[in-house]
């Protein structure tokens, strides 16, 4: 395992013992695809240089007022205090779940429309990270 790597992977275990999750700056939708869109979760940071896009596993919905101890919801505090924006990516518009989905062609033309997003916001570094099923 690279050096970065297991360094990133201890951070965040001690990072994420009993933090508590904040609140999303906003929520935005972003066309994707006809009429559907993607719900992110925006989580500012002032002067981030870098954005975190956060893909949930299991049916990849994003409810962070209910899912306070969720590993996703987890990840932002220690993100934001690392110097990263953190965008937590939601189920499209149109799907009622993952299923399957994020392996699948659709879902890479969603990730070109993420990043296109991500880096419309000023970032020249762009970090995905999926949970579980998440991608």
């Amino acid at each position: 395992m690279k050096p970065v790597a297991l360094g990133m992977m201890l951070w965040l275990a001690g990072s994420l013992a009993a933090q508590a999750a904040p609140s999303a700056n906003r929520i935005e939708r972003v066309p994707i695809r006809g009429s559907a869109t993607i719900t992110v979760h925006v989580y500012e940071r002032p002067g981030a240089t870098s954005v975190v896009l956060v893909y949930p596993g299991g049916a990849g919905f994003v409810r962070p007022q209910l899912d306070q101890n969720g590993l996703p919801v987890r990840l932002v505090a220690p993100f934001l205090a690392a110097g990263h924006e953190v965008l937590l990516v939601d189920v499209p518009s149109d799907l009622r779940g993952l299923n399957g989905h994020r392996m699948s062609e659709a879902h890479r033309e969603e990730l070109q429309a993420e990043l296109r997003y991500a880096r419309s916001r000023g970032h020249p570094r762009v970090w995905l990270l999926g949970h579980s099923r998440g991608t």
